[in-house]
């Protein structure tokens, strides 16, 4: 079917079709949520499992620091009162004891990563935190295992007791350890709660950004033609439903893109600063003026001859401004039509 002797939509209606097209385009593009990458960060296991472990190592955890607290204050604070100090000091004294065995192996150990430090302030913090699990263990062990004031006695006693009196060597050595192991846990828990965090934080950044470029950056999009054509079409077939009958896929696929190139050229022709060797004398139409839309391009090529040749799209877009009504391209094209064929006037 010759395409030719089928109307063609207005500027007004390929625009309508252009923001409809952008409206579909736009509801079919999912905005990011950060709570998609924060579920894809989560153990898979869920929260409720990780929720139970960690309560159930805390359980573990202040079982094993009570004892070892115990054990750790009493020595800090008998040692004290042995020397004659007073009550209250020996309890402070005690009580800063516990923080410096149990409490600092546990900071030590969480601040390198935590805080960006160097490898060598890394390295002090290691060594502080041996010493503090040193403190907890010599504790603990003067606390529960009996031995002389010979020297390195109490480790050789620590060690004996392994054999002689295992419930003692375990009570003196598995709370100080397990204070330590479990810390670790949670360290290990906090920093990789952490880490999950800042690279959902990351990655939901990275697609934000890409969603935004898409959205600014829209008719550049993969599906933008497929849309823009389906939008086009469904203009196109609202308007002329008479035409329908006698359209076949490849009539439909030369109607829609002849309405696509037609937008083009304007656009094109509007972006260039097309027409402007013709300077559009036109006098703008009014109510009482008269003269149809077809006189009024008449009217035009009549003195501007050499614009027959002009884009007709881009012609009806120009006249349209220029007259303040709206013309179509279908008009031009009539218009054009009778003018070479009869000159001027729509009765000559």
């Amino acid at each position: 079917m010759d395409i030719t002797t089928l109307p063609t939509l207005t500027d007004a209606q390929r625009q309508q079709a252009r923001q409809r097209a952008r409206q579909t385009l736009l509801a079919a593009l999912d905005e990011p949520q950060i709570q998609d990458f924060e579920r894809q960060q989560a153990n898979h296991y869920g929260r409720t499992a990780r929720l139970i472990v960690m309560l159930l190592t805390l359980v573990v955890m202040l079982a094993a620091f009570v004892i070892s607290a115990i054990h750790v204050y009493s020595v800090g604070r008998d040692a004290y009162l042995l020397h004659g100090g007073d009550g209250l000091t020996a309890a402070i004294i005690g009580g800063a004891f516990v923080v410096i065995a149990e409490i600092s192996v546990i900071i030590l150990s969480m601040a390198p990563p935590v805080l960006d430090v160097t490898r060598r302030e890394a390295a002090y913090m290691t060594v502080g935190a041996l010493a503090a699990a040193l403190v907890a263990v010599i504790g603990n062990v003067s606390a529960t295992i009996p031995f002389t004031p010979s020297p390195f006695d109490w480790l050789h006693e620590w060690l004996v007791a392994v054999a002689t009196d295992p419930v003692l060597f375990v009570l003196a050595t598995f709370p100080p350890l397990l204070t330590v192991l479990v810390g670790m846990v949670y360290k290990s828990a906090a920093l990789s709660g952490t880490r999950a965090r800042h690279d959902a934080q990351a990655a939901y950044d990275a697609a934000l950004a890409e969603y935004r470029h898409t959205v600014a950056h829209l008719e550049q999009h993969p599906d933008w033609r497929v849309t823009w054509g389906a939008a086009l079409w469904d203009v196109w077939r609202h308007t002329w439903r008479e035409y329908l009958a006698d359209i076949d896929d490849d009539t439909k696929l030369a109607i829609i893109l002849r309405e696509m190139n037609a937008e083009d050229r304007l656009r094109a022709a509007l972006n260039a600063g097309g027409m402007h060797e013709y300077g559009l004398q036109v006098r703008r139409v009014s109510a009482s003026d008269g003269r149809s839309k077809k006189q009024v391009v008449l009217d035009y090529l009549a003195e501007n001859p050499d614009a027959v040749s002009e884009d007709q799209t881009a012609l009806a877009a120009m006249l349209t401004h220029a007259a303040g009504i709206e013309i179509s391209q279908s008009t031009v094209s009539r218009a054009v039509q009778a003018f070479s064929v009869n000159g001027h006037g729509e009765g000559n």
